[in-house]
């Protein structure tokens, strides 16, 4: 287990070699276990002192290769190391001991020199000579061409040094010119070079220029790859990395916009001017404005309008660069005007042109920001990732291609600046325009306008989420194209739309952030239009469930339809048989939830061991019977709703279970130590009054603040008596489904309906229903004879048939008040008997007695 923990924290993604650390390995066992480790991960084992051929060690680096180095760094390790490092640019591992690491020896503190080595010329070498005299005269083709003799000459000779410091002079001449053809000449005569030379501090000063040239190519994988490898080697013999190898350490990560890195490299390059700028200029693209002020006041050297054509003043044009920088952070207008275009100009910082434009843009100097970006664009000298960097700031539409091409993803963090100010700016006349709309559907319309008039695009549209059918759209009649721009609109952590925007336009960068400002600003209002619409198109179904045309229904309705969008928590109350699970189906069905699962429990039929089982879930094992792990409602809900039945009925403990999961949106199985994170909408319902069982301490009262936030009282049956006709008359027409009659309701068997006071509601009157089905005749009027022997006299103002015996009448008023208890709770013989205040058993041998059937309703064959 310890070596798997290990390898799961090892670095598997980027390119380059890199060096990790081990625990010791102290046998063979250890050894193979750590091998396994390894190779889980992808990586094939191979011990730094085994020695290949070059073919086999070159089939091996195309592969992700882990090099262990269990013993001080031998010739084959080293070979190993550049191999990996040279053949293949995918991400390695040199696997070297802790005990190793601390025990390691310095064999010396490199004192690195801060000069290129082209200011030490080599010693009698008079071609080298005689070419740093042309460059000085400006004849810098002759000059490469002597250099390049000068590299032949001391390759024959054989001394490391001389060789490394001919070869870095002829490249940093060289490239005064970047052209593909001359990087690609000075890349072979690096490889050539790096082929015959093996001392470490020569070998540096190569890669160093290899990796410049690289990354003007655009091949910035490769440069961070070998210059991973140099780093490497020189931590294995405990040397500091050389400044010249920092330095393009440091351009490679500010081009794929790895921040911490790029500074932690140009910490290594120690107190040049050119750290200076370049902390400078990552200080700026992070918006770092006291680091800026920092590198202000150490930024000392005079400014020249010369622009600089040789690497001898690399230092001077990076100060000027930093210079720029701050006095457009500043805000000075003039200095950023008079030396942007010599920043421009120069070749030695490859960000030059860039840098001068954005400075220019900061200021507000739009139009000589346009001018040198259009001349940078014209440069031939230009490389891949330079080009795309110039596309970028020029909103081309082809920009991501190039920047996904060379793999320079930190251009798109340049311009965050100019855009976020703009943006800034017009986000308050978002805001005013979608506030001060007379409507919803009109700050949608306003909103779009916005995105069309800050943008240039043509056209701007919210989309449905469910059906992608337009809401609004700008212009009207606008349809959506396959290469729109889209951003989601969410609310109450659904997608309920989308804004989608037509792709051509005069910059890329500012529509996709205007897009997701819009999404975000507008999502109240498209939430608010879904719903009416949707409530308008689902008002039959939901017409079908909850009918009637009283003012209570239609405030009932009402209610619904504002509760249903939300993500409160709903306490539905009621008496028994109103239709509260009706109403928490149609607040599922009205909700942005209406996808997921609504599961529904019934709290009074369970204990409370069953109860936590059910709405938590249990793992294998918890308790007896549990065979299997099993997850509960509360889990089975996720991004749904939860009904909760009856949820008056609860026990202490229970109540205490259910009021942390409402407050902590956490549930922990039953057995189980872990949590699982649910996103639940519940709704819950009673039939008695839980302020009043809270207040006489029957009932926790927080968690009936947790259930109540939202309540929706139902109204009982007698206070909506014209609703009972409809309700009859519908429910008398499922009845006929399951007998078939040509009976129908008389006038006075509605009004007899009418008359009943309904204990059970609209659950005792469809059983009721159900009832005349059977009771009516094949054929003619259903009267109120055949209501009053369903309901066996309830009639208001009923009285006794003549003729009746004391025992009779006994026998008839048990068997009605027995009756309407079950038709109250659907037959739940536990909770009639609770009403009827006997026990279960008590019940059963009262309807056994009084000839009750099992449905709770007395049929007029079992009145005779």
């Amino acid at each position: 287990m310890r070596w798997t923990e290990w390898a799961q924290q090892l670095p598997t993604d980027g390119a380059g070699v890199r060096l990790v650390s081990s625990p010791r390995v102290h046998n063979a066992a250890s050894a193979a276990e750590r091998h396994d480790a390894l190779a889980t991960l992808g990586y094939i084992v191979v011990p730094a002192t085994q020695a290949m051929d070059v073919a086999a060690r070159r089939r091996c680096v195309h592969r992700h290769v882990a090099l262990i180095v269990d013993d001080p760094v031998t010739p084959a390790c080293v070979q190993w190391l550049r191999d990996l490092a040279m053949a293949s640019p995918r991400a390695h591992l040199v696997v070297r001991t802790e005990e190793e690491a601390s025990t390691m020896v310095r064999e010396r503190a490199m004192a690195w020199s801060s000069r290129p080595p082209s200011s030490n010329p080599v010693p009698h070498d008079v071609r080298h000579l005689r070419a740093v005299a042309l460059q000085r005269t400006g004849r810098h083709d002759a000059s490469r061409t002597w250099l390049k003799a000068a590299v032949g000459a001391a390759s024959r000779r054989g001394n490391d040094a001389q060789y490394a410091q001919a070869v870095w002079a002829y490249g940093r001449a060289a490239l005064q010119a970047p052209t593909p053809a001359m990087l690609s000449r000075i890349r072979t005569t690096c490889r050539t070079a790096l082929s015959r030379l093996t001392a470490l501090e020569a070998r540096t000063r190569v890669v160093a220029m290899w990796a410049d040239a690289s990354t003007r190519l655009g091949e910035l994988e490769w440069a961070h790859a070998w210059l991973a490898g140099v780093q490497v080697e020189c931590a294995l013999r405990d040397w500091d990395v050389p400044p010249w190898i920092a330095a393009p350490q440091a351009d490679v990560a500010v081009w794929q916009g790895r921040w911490s890195d790029a500074l932690q490299h140009v910490g290594a390059m120690g107190t040049s001017a050119s750290a200076l700028g370049r902390a400078t200029l990552i200080a700026w693209l992070r918006h770092d404005e006291p680091q800026l002020r920092r590198h202000q006041a150490q930024a000392q050297l005079p400014h020249t309008t010369t622009p600089t054509t040789t690497y001898d003043n690399e230092d001077a044009a990076w100060v000027r660069c930093a210079h720029l920088l701050c006095a457009a952070t500043a805000g000075d207008v003039e200095t950023v005007r008079t030396r942007a275009a010599t920043v421009a100009q120069d070749t030695s910082v490859p960000w030059g042109c860039a840098v001068a434009v954005e400075a220019l843009r900061q200021v507000g100097l739009d139009t000589e920001a346009g001018a040198l970006l259009a001349q940078g664009q014209l440069a031939r000298d230009a490389g891949p990732c330079v080009r795309a960097l110039l596309a970028h700031l020029a909103g081309d539409a082809d920009a991501e291609l190039q920047i996904a091409r060379c793999g320079a993803a930190g251009i798109v963090h340049w311009g965050e600046r100019r855009r976020e100010m703009t943006m800034w700016g017009g986000v308050s006349a978002l805001l005013d325009e979608v506030n001060n709309a007379e409507d919803d559907r009109a700050a949608i319309r306003r909103g779009c306008r916005w995105v069309r008039t800050h943008t240039g695009t043509g056209r701007v549209m919210i989309l449905a989420a469910d059906q992608g059918r337009p809401v609004v759209a700008d212009p009207e009649g606008a349809a959506p194209g396959d290469d729109d721009v889209r951003a989601p609109i969410r609310q109450g952590g659904v997608t309920v739309g989308w804004v989608v925007a037509a792709r051509r336009t005069r910059d890329p960068q500012a529509l996709a952030g205007c897009v997701k400002t819009l999404a975000a600003v507008c999502a109240p209002a498209v939430r608010a239009c879904l719903d009416v619409a949707r409530i308008t198109e689902t008002g039959a179904s939901l017409m079908t469930d909850l009918l009637g045309h009283s003012p209570a229904m239609v405030a009932l309705r009402a209610a619904i339809a504002r509760a249903a969008p939300t993500t409160f928590p709903v306490l539905i109350e009621g008496e028994s048989g109103v239709g509260k699970e009706l109403v928490a189906r149609a607040l599922h069905r009205l909700s942005a939830r209406r996808d997921r699962r609504l599961a529904a429990l019934n709290c009074a039929a369970l204990t409370d061991e069953l109860f936590e089982a059910e709405l938590f879930g249990h793992t294998r094992g918890a308790f007896t019977g549990a065979v299997g792990a099993r997850t509960g409602l509360f889990e089975d809900a996720h991004q749904g709703t939860l009904f909760l039945d009856e949820v008056g009925e609860l026990s202490a403990r229970a109540q205490a279970k259910l009021l942390r999961v409402l407050q902590e949106g956490e549930v922990r199985r039953v057995g189980d130590n872990q949590t699982r994170a649910v996103d639940v909408r519940v709704v819950a319902a009673t039939n008695r009054s839980l302020a009043a069982a809270a207040a006489q301490g029957h009932y926790r009262e927080d968690l009936v603040f947790r259930l109540a936030v939202v309540r929706i009282t139902v109204p009982p049956l007698r206070e909506r008596i014209e609703d009972i006709p409809g309700l009859a008359q519908t429910f008398w027409t499922r009845a006929t489904e399951h007998r078939a009659t040509r009976a129908w309701l008389a006038p006075d068997g509605l009004a007899a309906l009418c008359r009943y006071s309904w204990p059970g509601n609209v659950r005792e009157l469809q059983n009721v229903m159900a009832g005349l089905v059977l009771a009516a005749p094949e054929r003619g009027r259903v009267t109120a004879r055949h209501v009053a022997a369903v309901l066996e006299g309830a009639l208001a103002g009923q009285t006794t048939a003549p003729g009746v015996s004391l025992d009779e009448a006994r026998r008839a008023l048990d068997r009605q008040l027995v009756s309407a208890a079950l038709a109250r709770h659907a037959g739940c013989r536990a909770a009639a008997a609770r009403d009827l205040g006997v026990s279960r058993q008590g019940l059963s041998k009262l309807m056994a007695r009084l000839a009750v059937p099992a449905n709770g309703v007395a049929t007029e064959a079992d009145l005779r």
